[in-house]
């Protein structure tokens, strides 16, 4: 939270006032902001499975609560992608960038690039070595009880967990999905 903030007062949305706190700025951002900066930019690796579309589901519906168009951007995982797709939202002039990074380590130049135009940054799902941006994170166990409650509320009774490969997030997918199975009193083996 604290470096959320820290970004929007360099970005000049909001002003710490001494023993009155943060209050968000009522002038239009400062001189990095000026010009017709619209539109804010998605990139992630892929964007037809995982959590990916849900992501875009929730970035779109809030773009359109303050009318502004979601740039969704697919890299593969390929960071050389990622740094092209950083130039383009540039030559757009995003009004702000939110980024699951490849799997390799990101290169600080993409993300000073953004910055060395005024274009804040936050990090979705992880965060990349080295560099400091905001995370947007969430918990895999939780995700996996919203899951199962979900189902059960609609009605279902038997379900199942599929996992194509052991990660650390499909293990809390599934731990929360077993926990919550278990509180509502439904079988799961």
């Amino acid at each position: 939270v604290r470096q959320a903030l820290a970004e929007l007062s360099r970005a000049g949305m909001v002003q710490r006032v001494r023993k009155k706190g943060t209050v968000v700025t009522v002038e239009r951002p400062s001189a990095q902001f000026k010009g017709n900066r619209s539109g804010f930019g998605l990139i992630l690796p892929e964007i037809r499975s995982g959590i990916y579309p849900s992501l875009i589901k929730g970035f779109g519906e809030g773009a359109a609560t303050v009318q502004q168009e979601l740039m969704t951007c697919e890299t593969a995982g390929d960071i050389y992608r990622q740094g092209d797709t950083i130039l383009r939202l540039l030559e757009r002039e995003v009004a702000g960038v939110a980024i699951v990074p490849a799997f390799e380590p990101m290169p600080e130049y993409q993300l000073q690039a953004l910055r060395s135009h005024g274009v804040p940054v936050v990090f979705c799902h992880r965060r990349t070595t080295k560099l400091k941006a905001p995370l947007i994170g969430w918990s895999f166990e939780e995700v996996g009880r919203l899951a199962a409650a979900t189902l059960t509320e609609l009605g279902h009774r038997r379900l199942a967990f599929v996992d194509v490969a052991p990660t650390v997030a499909n293990e809390g997918y599934l731990s929360g999905f077993r926990s919550e199975l278990q509180r509502r009193a439904i079988p799961f083996s």
